[in-house]
C-alpha cells in the first residue's frame, strides 16, 4: 500500500520475504530477528518510483526497528536420507539450518519397510554426529553395531526400496 505525495513514495507497509539462503544466514545468528527489539532494517536505494526518482535508503546508523517479525514455529523437516555403508555414513538434510548439538540419535529408527518389517533399529549413542557444524544436514558416523547389524542383514540398504529412515520424538531442533 503506498500514496504520492509531492512526488515522492510513501510506503505505508511493506512486507519482506527472504531466500532460503538468507534465513539460513539469520537463523545462523542466535538472537538475530526473533522479536521487535533485535530485528532492524536498513538499504541502500535500489530502485526508483514511477516518475523515476530513487528510493532513498536508510543507512545502518538510523536502520528502522520492525514492528511485526512472525517467529519460525516450524520444526525442521525431513528432505532427504543418504546411508553410505562404504563410508559408514548417514546423512540426514532438513529444510531448514538445524542445531547440530540438539541431535539425538535414539529418535532415528532405521528401517527396511515403511511398516514394521524385518529389521528396525534405532541408532544408538556412539552414532555420533560427524560435521559439529549448524548447517541443513547432520552426517552420522555409524557406530561398530549399527554397521554390523545393517551389514548381516539382507532385509535392509540392499536398495532404495528396502531402506527407510523414521523420526520418532524430537530428533534435532532448528536455530529458532
Amino acid at each position: 500500500n503506498g500514496t504520492v505525495d509531492s512526488g515522492e513514495a510513501l510506503v505505508r507497509n511493506a512486507s519482506i520475504s527472504f531466500s532460503d539462503g538468507t534465513l539460513d544466514e539469520i537463523k545462523f545468528l542466535v538472537g538475530l530477528a526473533t522479536s521487535e527489539d533485535n530485528t532492524y532494517l536498513s538499504f541502500a536505494p535500489f530502485a526508483t518510483d514511477a516518475a523515476g526518482n530513487a528510493i532513498a535508503g536508510i543507512p545502518r546508523s538510523t536502520a528502522l526497528r520492525a514492528t511485526q517479525v512472525t517467529s519460525d514455529t516450524s520444526p525442521p523437516s525431513l528432505v532427504s536420507v543418504r546411508l553410505d555403508l562404504s563410508l559408514e555414513r548417514l546423512t540426514l538434510t532438513f529444510n531448514e539450518i538445524v542445531a547440530f548439538s540438539t541431535f539425538s540419535s535414539e529418535n532415528v529408527l532405521l528401517r527396511s519397510s515403511t511398516i514394521d518389517g524385518a529389521f528396525n533399529r534405532s541408532l544408538g549413542a556412539g552414532d555420533t554426529v560427524l560435521d559439529q557444524v549448524n548447517s541443513r544436514s547432520v552426517t552420522i558416523d555409524l557406530d561398530t553395531d549399527t554397521l554390523h547389524s545393517l551389514q548381516l542383514s539382507d532385509s535392509i540398504a540392499t536398495s532404495a526400496s528396502d531402506s527407510f529412515i523414521q523420526l520418532t520424538g524430537s530428533v534435532i531442533s532448528d536455530m529458532a
